[in-house]
């Protein structure tokens, strides 16, 4: 089992010039801090037959998946 504690990251200002697409083209800047707050993450492999998935990661939901690709959370896979 995998558990993940990451801290909370709040932009303040920037909004959009963070991507690449278009700070080379604008230029920007962004403002952003970490808090005293946290993100968990668990993430399970699972070895027995008995289900129809190998991997289990949890955060405000459940995604059960066969591979790594298939997980949704972006910021997860």
């Amino acid at each position: 089992m995998i558990i993940s504690k990451t801290p909370l990251r709040i932009s303040f200002l920037g909004g959009g010039t963070d991507y690449p697409e278009y700070f080379r083209t604008e230029g920007g800047a962004v403002l952003g801090s970490a808090i005293d707050k946290a993100s968990f993450l668990s993430a399970t492999p699972i070895y027995s037959r008995m289900f129809d998935y190998s991997i289990k990661v949890a955060y405000r939901r459940t995604e059960c998946v066969h591979s790594l690709e298939e997980i949704e959370h972006g910021p997860y896979r």
